[in-house]
């Protein structure tokens, strides 16, 4: 999760995130998320992310830019 945390800083503090680069960040996270939880290929990324209480990577980006934009209003 450090390298995950610290591409998603790196994007919202640099502006842009190629989409190349976006998909290669959500294959990262699937792939980590079946380590963790140990299942097959064939599981569902939206099951194995509700059961870890994740974001997709392009959902936490939209939502830490919300936050950003709410704190400097």
């Amino acid at each position: 999760m450090l390298i995950f945390s610290l591409i998603l800083i790196c994007v919202l503090f640099g502006g842009k995130c190629t989409h190349n680069l976006e998909e290669k960040i959500v294959k990262l996270q699937k792939r980590g998320a079946r380590v963790i939880i140990d299942c097959d290929f064939y599981t569902p990324s939206c099951m194995m992310l509700a059961e870890l209480k994740w974001m997709t990577f392009p959902e936490r980006v939209v939502y830490l830019k919300a936050i950003q934009m709410r704190l400097n209003t």
